[in-house]
């Protein structure tokens, strides 16, 4: 194997291993495991796949394998690999499998060969590696030396090109050696540049700098350092530069001058430095004098001061004073020179020094002064020099006199009152109390700070006092409370505490002032009308129980009356419904003798007669529709009917039946009708919503018998989501007893035989179905409106795509049903699946494809229809869904606002199954088109 594949080989088991994310080192012994697992697993692989047809030769893979793990993990990796394939080729590839004995002379001696032969292998390979491994050290050690040599050549090189001084060698005739980049700019555009040009060839400052260091090098023999020249800098007219120079000289063997060295560093930016530092010193002498500070600096060491002429003119002195210390300590007086050797003492031990004193002497006799220093020290730690600031404080002492003054006569004002008075700082704590307060409670005069105040309050009372003390303190509110403080003889009386906060500069809270008012006779009183009170107030719920008692007798005969007219109500219903029953079954028989007619006729004339039976089957279909109308609207009554909503523009609903409308108001009767100027879409039942509407009009009719106006107007809420239609006339009005009845099923102000009482009750019912409201308004004055509150339908449903032909589910557990609505459906331009009950639907969801639409009927055998329904939309949102029933009375699942939903009550024609799904968006496609 080469050396290349070996590193690779090496390499490739060198790798750390993951697991779960983290890093695991690789060791030594892990590699030689990992390679012997390699190795012998491959090599047993390939054993056992040649197996079927080669026997004998167990140890022909194991060879190379042995060699593999041996260069790839050493001597470990190589005797694990033998021991490895002894056993796996004595148990798995040599008779008899799976046992220690050896039946075969020739296989055990082959096995020992085979152990001889790969031990042998193992030896020589890790011999050679041995080598290997020697040749690559020495070979990394001279490279390594080589390039430590190439290193430093570099670094040699680097470190004269990218010094930031710029760095010359000049030989005795003045000639250019060498130079670095530094050194090339640093000069003006016209400084030597070039190796071999002589120094004196340049009459730039710098040119003639450089010839006059070379000079006194070779005159003196000895270094020369330090010279700087400056000269205008044409990159950037009205600013200069400055560099510094040095030259030394640079000996042969025989001590004489071989070379000069130059070197020079560009020093412009330290002088602009220098230059600001000096502007600021500036700056901060006038920031100081213009404060009225003056400044002072005394030397330890030599006992040497001196001070700013402000400092001098504050103590009366001229500026140009010999600033000995004598002379200033000369204007103290005694007191101010204790006061400074103190100070000065505290100073060598805290570093900070601070002391007032008075000038005694001089013009500025009497003027009171601050000192302030900080001390400095060696590096040995010494006190060498200590520098300060003066200030007169004159000014600032005798305001502090005044209100000191002030204080005082206060505190006297206030020990005359009668009231406990005291004062607190800022922070709440107590600074001072009157006299009054160490008469009543008998304390220690000379210590209100030390909270022993707080125990003159009762026991009970002081976390009350005290928290709300903090939260007066802390938001700067008056503080008030009434507590119990403790006389001097032990007995305790109320007082009512009050103190407010006294603000200075700035509104900051600088001190509180508060008193004590004792109000032990207000308590007394305060304490007699509270028995008072308590008095009144069990004679008054005496009393209050006696009328609680009389008005329960009063509900209890009301309850009884309003029993008695309920009954009597309810035997007024019973007599109306029978009435009711009695048209309905009329009507009902006169539509099934025509059916019956209808279908007998047919029946007979079908096969004489094709055209004839198919009128009279049509005149069969007129009926049965006539019928379930009769049914939907008694149901419609009962607001248990199943609606069919549909999102309508109410403005061309309202167009749509304006003739009838005029015709049932009759000749005269003045109908107008407003719309809305936009659209008002509603999600309803269009036809319940047209008998609705006859309703009102024929009312209004009704109201005005001598003719007059009736008003139609349309008009949009959009800020309450609703559409408003409201219906009007100028009609009598009605009187109060019957507007609180007049939605009352069976009630109505007609004679006997013109009127049902029904058709109010029923548009209430409609519009509380549809998830709307009625509201009624009729003065006595005249007129009568009452207004429709539909939910507005802010946005119409998407069409289904027509790209395919639309895919729908018919679940209906009648056969004949289901195979008329899927024949339909399928002759409209629909793909249609079939499920006889909810097992079955659940399986086409399941193993068909997705469905654009559903019929389904609410009574299936194993379930409710409806419900079903309602989980499909949670899964498919904008699944179309048509739900058929005969009669339903529980609440379906679904909002009134659903657009993508139909409620079809049987019995209804098949046509009307596709035209249900065209209105929500999923119309069919022409029949073959591709599903």
């Amino acid at each position: 194997m080469s050396t290349d594949s070996l590193s690779y080989f090496r390499w490739l088991f060198s790798k750390d291993l993951l697991r779960d994310g983290e890093t695991l080192p690789v060791t030594p012994l892990t590699k030689s495991i990992l390679a012997t697992v390699i190795c012998i697993g491959v090599a047993t692989a390939l054993r056992a796949a040649v197996d079927p047809f080669v026997t004998g030769v167990p140890f022909v893979f194991y060879f190379p394998a042995i060699l593999l793990a041996t260069l790839a993990g050493g001597l470990k990796a190589g005797g694990m690999s033998l021991v490895l394939a002894t056993f796996i080729s004595r148990f798995a590839f040599m008779a008899p499998r799976w046992s220690i004995r050896i039946d075969n002379a020739s296989d055990a001696i082959g096995l020992t060969l085979f152990v001889l032969c790969a031990g042998a292998v193992v030896a020589v390979v890790h011999v050679f590696r041995i080598s290997i491994a020697g040749h690559h050290k020495a070979l990394g050690r001279e490279r390594a030396a080589q390039a430590a040599r190439a290193d430093a050549e570099r670094l040699s090189n680097a470190l004269v090109e990218n010094t930031p001084a710029g760095f010359a060698v000049i030989n005795p005739a003045g000639d250019y050696v060498m130079l670095n980049d530094a050194f090339r700019r640093a000069g003006p555009p016209d400084a030597a540049k070039v190796v071999g040009r002589n120094m004196r060839d340049s009459t730039t400052p710098i040119g003639e700098q450089i010839a006059r260091l070379v000079d006194a090098v070779l005159s003196r023999k000895e270094a020369t350092e330090n010279d700087e020249v400056s000269w205008s800098d044409s990159a950037a007219p009205g600013q200069r530069r400055s560099l510094l120079a040095s030259a030394f000289p640079i000996l042969d063997a025989s001590g004489a001058i071989a070379l000069v060295g130059i070197t020079r560093v560009e020093i412009t930016e330290r002088r602009r430095w220098e230059q600001a530092l000096q502007f600021r010193e500036e700056h901060f002498r006038l920031a100081i004098e213009a404060a009225a500070l003056g400044t002072w600096d005394y030397d330890l060491v030599n006992r040497a001061g001196s001070w700013s002429s402000l400092a001098a003119e504050m103590h009366g002195l001229p500026p140009d004073t010999d600033p000995a210390i004598d002379t200033l300590v000369a204007l103290f007086d005694k007191d101010s020179i204790r006061a400074g050797e103190a100070a000065l003492g505290g100073a060598m031990t805290t570093g900070e020094l601070s002391f007032e004193y008075r000038v005694a002497t001089g013009p500025a006799e009497g003027r009171r002064m601050l000192s302030q220093g900080r001390l400095t020290r060696n590096a040995q730690g010494r006190p060498v020099r200590v520098i300060g600031i003066v200030r007169d404080i004159t000014g600032e002492r005798e305001n502090a006199e005044r209100e000191r003054s002030q204080l005082q006569l206060l505190q006297g004002m206030t020990n005359a009152l009668p009231q406990l008075a005291w004062m607190a700082d800022a922070t709440g704590r107590l600074t001072w109390l009157n006299d009054r307060w160490f008469a009543y409670t008998a304390m220690n005069p000379g210590t209100p700070e030390d909270e022993g105040w707080r125990d003159s309050a009762h026991p009970d009372d002081q976390a009350m006092m005290v928290e709300a003390w903090s939260q007066s303190v802390r938001t700067g509110a008056p503080f008030e409370v009434e507590i119990r403080i403790r006389r001097f003889d032990g007995l305790y009386r109320p007082f009512l505490v009050r103190a407010r906060a006294v603000r200075g500069a700035g509104g900051r809270i600088a001190q509180w002032f508060g008193s004590c008012t004792d109000i032990t006779v207000i308590a007394d009183v305060r304490d007699m009308l509270t028995r008072d009170r308590a008095e009144l107030e069990r004679l008054v719920a005496e009393r209050t129980t006696e009328l609680t008692n009389a008005i329960a007798e009063l509900q209890r005969e009301a309850d009884r009356r309003i029993e008695a007219e309920t009954l009597a109500m309810r035997a007024k219903r019973l007599d109306a419904l029978g009435q009711l029953t009695g048209g309905i079954a009329h009507d009902f028989n006169n539509f099934l003798a025509a059916i019956l007619a209808g279908a007998d006729l047919a029946s007979r004339h079908a096969a004489s007669d094709p055209a004839r039976s198919a009128q009279e089957l049509a005149t069969v279909k007129t009926s049965a529709m006539k019928a379930s109308g009769l049914v939907r609207r008694l149901l419609a009554f009962a607001r248990q009917q199943p609606l069919e909503p549909r999102s309508v523009d109410a403005n061309l609903a309202i167009a749509e039946i304006a003739d009838i409308l005029r015709r049932t108001a009759g000749d005269d009767v003045q109908l107008e009708i407003v719309p809305a100027a936009g659209p008002c879409e509603v999600t309803i039942d269009v036809t319940e919503l047209e008998n609705a509407l006859l309703n009102l009009v024929a009312n209004a009719r009704d109201a005005m018998p001598d003719g007059g106006v009736v008003r139609i107007v349309t008009r949009l809420l959009e800020t309450a989501g609703r559409v408003e239609i409201t219906v009007s006339d100028n009609g009598p009005g009605i009187s109060e007893d019957v507007r609180k009845r007049v939605f009352e099923p069976f009630f109505t102000t007609k004679p006997d035989g013109k009127g049902t009482g029904l058709g109010l009750a029923q548009v209430y019912g409609f519009i509380k179905q549809s998830g709307g409201d009625v509201q009624l308004n009729s003065p006595l004055d005249g007129g009568t409106s009452i207004r429709l509150l539909l939910p507005w339908t802010a946005t119409a449903p998407a069409p289904t795509p027509a790209d395919r032909r639309p895919r729908v589910l018919v679940v209906e557990d009648e056969a004949l049903l289901a195979l008329s609505a899927a024949d339909e459906l399928e002759r409209a331009g629909y793909v249609v699946a079939v499920a006889g009950n909810l097992k079955e639907a659940d399986k086409a969801l399941a193993e068909g494809p997705a469905i654009d639409a559903c019929l389904i009927d609410i009574g299936l055998p194993d379930g409710r229809g409806d419900l079903w329904a309602r989980a499909l939309r949670d899964r498919q949102p904008l699944c179309a869904i048509v739900v058929s029933t005969g009669y339903e009375r529980t609440a379906r699942p679904f909002s009134p606002g659903d657009v993508r939903l139909r409620y079809l009550g049987k019995p209804f024609l098949p046509q009307a199954i596709p035209a249900a799904f065209t209105e929500m968006g999923v119309a069919g496609v022409g029949a073959g088109a591709p599903s």
